[in-house]
């Protein structure tokens, strides 16, 4: 067995436990992670106006963060339907792997593990796009009736093939998670900073 290195000094020593303390109010811990983002500059979701609203069943959660519309680097745009008033997140589920994570937090002489459930990843919400590429597309279309198609790069994939029947058991599976997230109501959530007595409370 190999010593220790005397500079490591062992300061303390401490029982450690799992605890379900969560399981039992039938609350779930959730891992938020943000690929896009270094930990040394987490989203401000201690700014005021910000929001967040969760759906439990598809695991889906939107956060809303007002931007500094004063702030000199703030570029504003002419078109009412390209302007841009907050930073909108939505998460993704990351796969389960198998791997098992707890948070672990230290009470006294304890450090109590407690598991967690699964895992989100926040990335900002580009839905508004969708509509400055709908609008575009409109006005394409009435401006090109008259003039003749041109020719556009395609991009060509090659896909495994699949039979009929796993096509449409992959599509009647996606289409209904889809209608199943859509029909799910928003729960509109209250956040709380690290240091702010109701985290104080959960922890």
């Amino acid at each position: 067995m190999e010593q220790l290195d005397t500079e490591d000094v062992v300061v303390a020593e401490l029982d450690v436990l799992v605890s379900n303390e969560l399981a039992n109010l039938q609350s779930q811990l959730v891992m938020l992670q943000q690929p896009l983002r270094p930990n040394w500059r987490p989203y401000d979701t201690d700014r005021a106006g910000a929001k967040a609203q969760f759906k439990p069943q598809a695991r889906r959660l939107e956060i809303s963060l007002p931007l500094d519309t004063e702030n000199e680097n703030y570029g504003d745009c002419d078109e009412p339907h390209k302007r841009i008033r907050s930073l909108d997140l939505r998460s993704t589920a990351v796969e389960d792997t198998g791997v098992a994570y707890a948070v672990g937090v230290v009470r006294g002489n304890q450090l109590v593990l407690m598991p967690v459930d699964y895992t989100l990843q926040l990335r900002p919400n580009m839905s508004y796009l969708n509509v400055v590429a709908a609008k575009r597309t409109d006005g394409d279309e009435s401006e090109g009736e008259a003039e003749e198609e041109e020719a556009q790069q395609i991009e060509v994939t090659v896909k495994k093939r699949e039979t009929e029947r796993q096509q449409q058991a992959r599509l009647k599976s996606f289409s209904y998670l889809q209608q199943e997230e859509q029909q799910e109501q928003w729960v509109p959530l209250q956040m709380a900073p690290p240091d702010s007595a109701p985290a104080d409370a959960i922890w």
